[in-house]
């Protein structure tokens, strides 16, 4: 990774928001004794059924700003307990992430407007990156449409029971991108 950005968390149940600038740490090298590494808006959440986004605000407190990293060091954000709660009013633990700065290699990293598609026995997550107003197709081999989903954003999840290879395309608007799929 080359920077701290919006955190994703999801929770198995719906989530309300209790703290909307929770008091996230960052420190890097040593979780327990690292630098503390600064950020001048401090943190912000939101919280939507089940998901909830943490990241690093901008000075305004207005969106996001990044936190860039340094190539192959440590960095661990801990999230308070306590920014959200379920419905029985129980609130959320402390959570540990444990990142690392990009290190150079042939691999290109996955940029986050970028869409892929992930296949785990059948079951297609199609992430949308920065797409919005997507529809997504699932075509079989011969192409036939076996389903499609309206309006998604974020990440679609498909399901195919047979193997063999499937499409999936993905349009918004002027944007049309394709991935061939084997389950």
């Amino acid at each position: 990774m080359e920077s701290i950005g919006t955190i994703e968390i999801t929770f198995p149940e719906n989530a309300s928001l209790v703290e909307q600038f929770p008091s996230v740490k960052v420190v890097k090298g040593q979780e327990l004794y690292g630098e503390p590494v600064e950020n001048a808006g401090g943190w912000m959440a939101f919280a939507s059924g089940k998901k909830v986004n943490v990241f690093p605000a901008d000075e305004y407190q207005e969106g996001p700003q990044p936190i860039p990293m340094e190539d192959g060091v440590d960095y661990y954000v801990t999230i308070p307990a306590g920014i959200v709660k379920n419905a029985e009013g129980s609130l959320n633990q402390k959570i540990v992430l444990h990142f690392v700065g990009k290190i150079e290699s042939g691999v290109d990293q996955i940029e986050s407007n970028d869409c892929f598609v992930t296949n785990n026995n059948g079951t297609l997550n199609v992430v949308l990156g920065n797409l919005t107003d997507c529809t997504v197709e699932l075509f079989n081999a011969t192409g036939n449409l076996i389903n499609s989903i309206s309006h998604a954003q974020g990440t679609a999840t498909l399901h195919v029971e047979s193997n063999g290879l499937y499409i999936i395309r993905i349009v918004s608007g002027d944007t049309i991108k394709t991935f061939k799929i084997v389950k």
